[in-house]
């Protein structure tokens, strides 16, 4: 028995239509500083550190959690003149799962409660 050229067509133009759906495997990977548990869940020459795509030149960083929590201080009322720098160099030896759970700590803090070193410091221990 032969096949219909016209079969051959519809199952051709199928296939094609299926491929086209799929999203690209580039478009699933995390892009930097998104989460990843390995470094195939990265793009391009990126690493998986700390469970977070990083450039491996770059490292890991937390800059907008640290500009986050700066501004939440600055808008309360309370003067930090180094926030940034000091929140950078603290953010360093920070695990990926600690560093959100004391950002998401820092943040739901209330303006009076910031300035309260026992309390700031209970939530950046979360970090270690």
């Amino acid at each position: 028995m032969r096949a219909q050229p016209g079969a051959f067509l519809l199952l051709f133009s199928l296939l094609l239509s299926v491929a086209a759906c799929g999203d690209t495997r580039e478009a699933r990977l995390g892009a930097s500083g998104e989460a990843c548990l390995a470094d195939a869940d990265c793009r391009d020459e990126l690493l998986c550190e700390q469970r977070r795509c990083v450039d491996p030149l770059l490292g890991v960083s937390y800059d907008a959690d640290c500009e986050g929590v700066c501004q939440w201080i600055d808008a309360c009322g309370l003067v930090e003149d180094s926030c940034l720098s000091e929140c950078r160099a603290e953010t360093q030896s920070w695990s990926a799962e600690g560093a959100d759970q004391a950002f998401a700590c820092l943040l739901e803090l209330e303006c009076s409660e910031l300035g309260q070193v026992a309390l700031t410091r209970a939530c950046k221990d979360l970090a270690r």
